[in-house]
């Protein structure tokens, strides 16, 4: 069976332009919240984390092209200091799930817009919607890693999108008390971005000549029956399912969690 290795990460989040300022922000403590031109029940301005070169007037999906392109034009450029790949690229995209401000057919929007922008530059990359909500990126993974096990000699990039940042989806969050104000207790504060991985298996990666960053050892979903809005609370079953699924394969003591 073939290992899955990932080869290459992007990102364009609030922090940073790419994978590496926005994970260096991450480890100094660093986060870029702004006064965003919406107004709170009391009439102040809300905080949230925005990309640094987008228009807040912009809302939406219309925020999610600029971002996903930004964040696969930096991982084709690591892609290539490695050996040209002349083959066939799936781009798995995970988006948010459907929401206020965020309908089915946004998503498919996106979708069609992203086909249409790799169409235009030539390259053999076939384009699919595979996952929604915060977990769409981890179904992706796993049918990369699946198809990867099988045989498939095939790059695969894993693509995940989100953006809070529409004015139907801040009044859903208040209304829905989840939104960091000082009225709401234990909200959140609306953030966007996207990052890719790049997946290969171990044969495709030594043609590349690319080094592994990471090994893919264990995926696992599972459904959490009790959410944060029930009677009860969430007790993390599905967490705990998932997580003890995804390292069910490791060899313990010596591939233990650090």
């Amino acid at each position: 069976m073939s290992m899955t290795e990932i080869i290459a990460v992007a990102a364009r989040t609030p922090a940073g332009l790419n994978a590496e300022s926005s994970a260096a922000a991450a480890r100094a403590g660093l986060s870029r919240r702004c006064d965003f031109p919406f107004s709170t029940p009391e009439g102040d301005p809300v905080v949230v984390a925005a990309d640094a070169k987008l228009n807040a007037k912009i809302e939406g999906r219309d925020r999610l092209i600029p971002m996903i392109e930004s964040a696969l034009a930096e991982l084709f450029d690591k892609l290539a200091q490695g050996e040209a790949y002349q083959g066939k690229c799936h781009l798995l995209l995970a988006l948010p799930e459907a929401r206020p401000g965020f309908s089915d057919d946004d998503a498919q929007w996106v979708v069609d817009s992203i086909g249409a922008v790799l169409a235009e530059k030539a390259t053999r990359t076939e384009v699919s919607l595979v996952g929604r909500g915060h977990a769409g990126t981890l179904a992706a993974i796993d049918q990369a890693a699946r198809q990867i096990a099988q045989g498939s000699d095939e790059l695969h990039i894993i693509l995940g999108a989100d953006t809070y940042h529409h004015a139907q989806t801040f009044v859903h969050l208040e209304r829905t008390l989840q939104f960091d104000q000082p009225t709401i207790r234990g909200g959140f504060v609306p953030g966007e971005g996207a990052a890719c991985l790049a997946l290969a298996s171990s044969q495709l990666a030594q043609q590349l000549q690319l080094p592994a960053l990471a090994l893919v050892t264990g995926v696992r979903m599972a459904w959490e029956d009790l959410l944060r809005d029930s009677e009860t609370g969430t007790f993390g079953v599905g967490m705990s399912e998932a997580v003890l699924g995804a390292a069910a394969g490791l060899k313990l003591p010596d591939e233990a969690v650090d």
